[in-house]
């Protein structure tokens, strides 16, 4: 057994050995460290215009179209298993974060207004 499967299974920080509660794998300070190495890696390769999950190239965006696509169609599974009130709490959220941000809203609603034109010239 490795040292990390031994340590998960006293419940302890798989990084340091602290004692750990709940089903958390990492101590807070490690947690904190993972998280602080992570965002400087993903600034990094923002910086070189890579894609932050693959490393490919990307023209200046955060993800390739390979993993970008990824992402839509998981984001998309996530919302079919909502609850009825999990997707209602989402809407509200959305609704909020719109009516505090007018330049997104009129951002989306021309994006809106543009595909509903393509759709219309291909009927």
């Amino acid at each position: 057994m490795s040292t990390y499967e031994r340590r998960k299974a006293e419940k302890k920080c798989v990084n340091c050995g602290t004692p750990i509660s709940g089903r958390f794998t990492y101590c807070d300070h490690c947690k904190d460290k993972i998280k602080a190495l992570q965002r400087e890696e993903y600034a990094e390769k923002r910086r070189l215009c890579m894609c932050v999950k693959c490393g490919k190239p990307t023209g200046g965006k955060a993800h390739c179209p390979e993993c970008l696509a990824i992402a839509r169609v998981k984001e998309r599974m996530r919302y079919r298993n909502k609850t009825d009130e999990e997707r209602r709490e989402l809407y509200l959220k959305n609704k909020r974060y719109l009516s505090t941000h007018p330049e997104k809203a009129e951002l989306y609603r021309e994006r809106r207004l543009r595909n509903n034109r393509m759709y219309d010239m291909e009927v």
